[in-house]
């Protein structure tokens, strides 16, 4: 009995350690420019987040909180009239741990590189379904 306690203690501490590491794995910084702006967001392992922008699009800073779920990731800012214009959206798909890809706009944000990349992006409700 103490074995099967001590075995879903380990269990359970390990479960934890592996989804702190996950989050870890993520936090970063991850960068982009287009529009003649450059885009920057940083991740922390605590789930909050900041992004700023400087240039043609405007001078703008935020931060906020985001979830992340299997390949997607949810930012919440504080100001929540960023995502009106555009600026800071809800949704991203992650690309490995390297990259991350705004879906509505479909730039991406990197952690190697400080420019984006335009990514060719099908959202599902955009597919035709056949009967």
């Amino acid at each position: 009995m103490k074995q099967n306690i001590l075995y879903g203690v380990f269990i359970i501490i390990l479960i934890g350690c592996e989804s702190e590491s996950k989050n870890d794995k993520f936090s970063g910084e991850f960068n982009g420019f287009w529009a003649e702006t450059v885009w920057h967001y940083k991740f922390y392992s605590n789930n909050k987040f900041e992004f700023k922008c400087e240039g043609h699009f405007g001078f703008i800073k935020s931060k906020g909180i985001y979830e992340r779920r299997q390949d997607s990731l949810f930012l919440m800012p504080n100001d929540t009239t960023l995502a009106k214009y555009g600026v800071v959206n809800a949704l991203y798909l992650i690309d490995g741990d390297s990259c991350i890809i705004d879906a509505e706009l479909k730039y991406d944000y990197c952690k190697t590189r400080k420019w984006s990349k335009e990514r060719a992006l099908i959202h599902p409700t955009n597919r035709k379904y056949e009967s």
